[in-house]
């Protein structure tokens, strides 16, 4: 497939570099990023993207089928931003560092702006007996509710037209969307106990409601004053899933 025009290299005519600062194999004829190699006759990598901690498909954007295209570059739109040196996350960054003046990635900009005004609570926690999973719902209420370090009226039922989004960081990485509400307004968090997993010991996660970030009631202290974190952490090397808040 002939790559798109703004996705096409010339070499210079004196020496190796192209217009993109890449130097250009003159054997092969493809072109250097530094992570690995781009064939601008083809409009694709040579060889799959990668990340240092080993992932099945890296940086990839479930809302986004074109980041699980491993070889594309700048996701199939070379005229969306430019790719430094060969990985998509930081392409991302780049891009978004240019245009939007933010060294982020599409994810950490979609959680822009703080919503004072809704809490989510932890209405019910479940383990299930056959795959050790614990499934934890959250709840969003009014912070009005929390008063007096103790909820108001009771849990109400979740407004329909709230749409709850968890993100979530592996080992330090970018917070990326991990999954929506299952049923509208109520969000649903997928926790695996104990060692052998299939997350990662450290995982750090926050919520957002209609597109901002929100805070989360874990819990009352002696006092009895509610506990709010903007952000937890789960470590699950341990035996059982062990929850810090940020």
């Amino acid at each position: 497939m002939t790559a798109p025009l703004a996705c096409r290299f010339s070499a210079a005519s004196k020496d190796t570099s192209i217009s993109t600062g890449k130097e250009r194999d003159a054997e092969s004829g493809n072109d250097y990023f530094g992570a690995r190699y781009y064939a601008s006759s083809m409009g694709r990598f040579m060889s799959p993207d990668w990340a240092a901690k080993a992932e099945p498909v890296p940086y990839a954007k479930l809302d986004n089928p074109q980041t699980l295209n491993l070889y594309a570059y700048m996701r199939n739109n070379p005229l969306g931003g430019v790719d430094p040196d060969g990985h998509c996350d930081w392409c991302q960054k780049a891009w978004n560092r240019v245009v939007h003046g933010e060294a982020k990635t599409d994810q950490e900009r979609a959680q822009q702006g703080v919503n004072n005004d809704i809490v989510l609570v932890r209405s019910k926690v479940k383990t299930e007996e056959k795959t050790g999973y614990t499934i934890v719902e959250w709840t969003p209420v009014g912070a009005k509710n929390i008063k007096d370090g103790k909820l108001q009226g009771g849990l109400p039922s979740p407004d329909p037209n709230n749409h709850v989004v968890l993100w979530e960081s592996k080992g330090g990485s970018s917070y990326e969307l991990k999954g929506e509400s299952m049923v509208p307004g109520i969000g649903h968090d997928t926790i695996s106990s104990g060692k052998g997993g299939m997350y990662p010991p450290d995982v750090d996660q926050r919520w957002s409601v209609n597109g901002k970030r929100v805070q989360m009631l874990v819990g009352f202290d002696d006092a009895g004053k509610p506990i709010l974190a903007w952000q937890i952490h789960y470590d699950r090397s341990g035996d059982t899933s062990k929850m810090t808040t940020k």
